[in-house]
């Protein structure tokens, strides 16, 4: 990721299926939406929870805009769900200053 403190970080995720390797393009709406992002920087004092660019989208590419508060090290949570499981994958990114 390409994340700068102050501005929106854009956040690509282009999902596959794990055992096939096929891309994913049955995700279905959980808690109203395509997939849900919380992340948090190193210190627990920023935290925010953010819905896909894509309010509509099945798979395979879920796009997030984050406004990155700060600069340091960020740990985010992608959540979506297929055939009625939430998935949920850990990231951790660096965010640069200004």
């Amino acid at each position: 990721a390409n994340a700068r403190a102050g501005k929106e970080a854009v956040l690509t995720f282009r999902l596959a299926d794990a055992q096939s390797g096929n891309p994913i393009s049955d995700l279905e709406p959980f808690l109203g939406a395509p997939g849900h992002m919380l992340l948090v920087n190193a210190d627990l004092t920023e935290a925010d929870h953010v819905h896909p660019e894509e309010p509509a989208t099945r798979g395979p590419v879920v796009t997030f805009q984050p406004l990155m508060p700060a600069a340091g090290t960020y740990k985010l949570w992608f959540q979506f769900q297929r055939h009625g499981t939430v998935t949920t994958v850990p990231f951790v990114i660096a965010v640069t200053g200004p």
